[in-house]
């Protein structure tokens, strides 16, 4: 963050050395490079599926009396079923009616009774089908049995904090053969209650970069730092990876000229570890950088509240909420916690709210931005 004892005579800069140094002076240094991927296709097509040694395979990983060739076989014709069944969008009409197997064709069935919303996703795509050239510094894999795969969850009217562009969530597929039904198991990889006994496979990395190369913005664009009302629209917090109403949330708030893109590699090595991720959710808070603090701060005031509503209309008990800030995203968390009183105000106005010759809406912008009391439930806030 800027010192605030900078002393400098700005009077005979140009406007270009102005905006080069508000720009140094806000700590660019961490800015972020966007995400980058090689592909997001589909996998090739396999030849049938051994369902005899799948069923063997399976039965030996469930009597936990199993040998690592035993799940990179099982694994081999988990992912060959997933090819065929990921070949066409889940509500496209065209869905796979049967598995090709060694011995002809067989009925399938996925049970996704383990998987919240399961009816709204639009998309099914095999994890390791992407390759992430920039923006993740490591592709982190959990080994273990199933095959990782990413379900979409597209942007709905009843699921507001669904960005526009969706949202990738991470699953795992396992396949129960049956003798004339095959079952296409899916689990929620993030769900902190998964209990199996044997180690489920997970990959977070990828449904992380797919989710932000679909939402990367124009914010860290010098257009969004000159002309932040043309972007205030696509302001808003969004969730990264599944709802769950057990966790306690963390919400993430960028710097200046910066994204969402700045948390991800700490996202990624996060969602590694057990312990965080079965106690912590993570949400972003995207915004033009270019608007006055107080309008940003109110702003992310009332994006809290309906995170909040919507997770408490959906299960949550809990209600504390932990905010991470970056440099300006910092001085936002902090008016999270605070108490404004009307020095603020009284600094910049010689008349109250209700004597401004202004309309009723800028009215009410006003009060929001420089009147405000602590979110109770913001339980604690990190500085970066």
């Amino acid at each position: 963050m800027a010192s605030s004892h900078t002393c400098m005579t700005v009077n005979h800069l140009k406007p270009k050395h102005l905006l080069w140094l508000f720009l140094l002076l806000s700590g660019l240094g961490a800015c972020s490079s966007n995400v980058r991927l090689a592909s997001t296709g589909t996998a090739i097509f396999p030849t049938g599926i051994d369902l005899q040694a799948a069923s063997e395979a399976f039965l030996r990983i469930k009597s936990t009396n199993y040998s690592k060739e035993d799940i990179e076989s099982y694994n081999c014709e988990v992912r060959n079923a997933m090819v065929q069944i990921t070949q066409f969008p889940l509500k496209s009409g065209g869905v796979r009616k049967k598995l090709h197997t060694r011995d002809g064709k067989i009925d399938y069935q996925i049970d996704h009774s383990e998987i919240r919303s399961f009816e709204q996703f639009d998309r099914l795509v095999i994890a390791d089908t992407i390759t992430v050239l920039a923006g993740i510094e490591k592709k982190l894999d959990i080994k273990g049995v199933g095959i990782p795969i990413m379900g979409r969850l597209p942007h709905s009217p009843d699921d507001s904090l669904i960005p526009e562009t969706g949202l990738w969530v991470p699953l795992t597929a396992l396949l129960e053969p049956g003798k004339e039904c095959a079952t296409i198991r899916l689990l929620d990889t993030n769900n902190p209650y998964l209990r199996e006994s044997f180690p489920v496979a997970a990959n977070f990395t990828a449904p992380l970069a797919r989710d932000l190369l679909d939402r990367q913005k124009e914010f860290e664009s010098a257009k969004a730092l000159l002309n932040y009302e043309k972007f205030a629209p696509n302001m808003g917090i969004t969730r990264i990876f599944g709802f769950h109403p057990d966790k306690t949330p963390v919400v993430f708030v960028h710097g200046v000229f910066s994204s969402t893109n700045t948390w991800v590699n700490m996202i990624n090595q996060m969602m590694i570890d057990p312990e965080i991720r079965n106690r912590f959710e993570f949400w972003a808070f995207e915004f033009p950088t270019g608007a006055p603090i107080p309008y940003l701060a109110q702003n992310l005031r009332k994006e809290v509240v309906a995170m909040q509503e919507f997770r408490k209309a959906n299960g949550a008990k809990d209600e504390s909420v932990i905010v991470i800030g970056h440099s300006m995203g910092g001085l936002m968390a902090k008016m999270l916690t605070q108490q404004s009183g009307s020095a603020q105000w009284d600094s910049l106005f010689a008349v109250a709210p209700e004597n401004l010759d202004v309309s009723e809406h800028e009215r009410e912008t006003l009060r929001e931005m420089f009147f405000f009391e602590p979110l109770p439930y913001v339980k604690r806030v990190v500085f970066l």
